[in-house]
């Protein structure tokens, strides 16, 4: 199955909140199901430069990060018919459009985001991260912030 990650997902990565709980468990989650991981191309820049700009990281900790994310992930590239599509389908938002459109070009099954909304007319799935793993996790698997009670 192949799985694209949207930029914000990718980000709460870096991130110690409660969406970093949510997207650390999907891509982990996809990694145990065999899935094949994917990060839209044109989200790359934005990604790369987040690292640094929320200041998440110091330069060279966060080039060292978007090296490992291009090691994990495959890239969905972008083609100009993924533009002409996304220009002539715009929903909300363009960037997300072209996401999702190079998403189904691609052969995505599932792309998931934070962004839901900004993706109601996707030709491809989208699910949250929490849909996603209440959709795929194998039930034998726990994590650790699933067993400690809320604060």
């Amino acid at each position: 199955m192949n799985i694209l990650f949207d930029t914000n997902v990718v980000i709460d990565l870096f991130t110690d909140t409660d969406d970093f709980k949510a997207a650390f468990t999907a891509v982990d989650v996809a990694l145990l199901r065999d899935f094949k991981l994917w990060l839209p191309a044109c989200s790359t820049p934005s990604i790369r430069y987040l690292l640094t700009a929320r200041k998440l990281m110091k330069a060279a900790d966060a080039r060292r990060a978007f090296g490992d994310l291009l090691q994990l992930f495959s890239i969905a590239d972008t083609t100009s018919a993924d533009c002409l599509a996304a220009y002539e389908h715009e929903h909300r938002d363009y960037e997300d459009d072209l996401v999702a459109y190079s998403a189904h070009r691609t052969g995505i099954d599932f792309i998931v985001t934070r962004n839901g909304r900004d993706f109601e007319k996707s030709p491809v799935p989208v699910l949250s991260p929490t849909e996603f793993v209440d959709l795929f996790k194998p039930a034998d698997i726990v994590y650790g912030w699933e067993t400690l009670p809320p604060e």
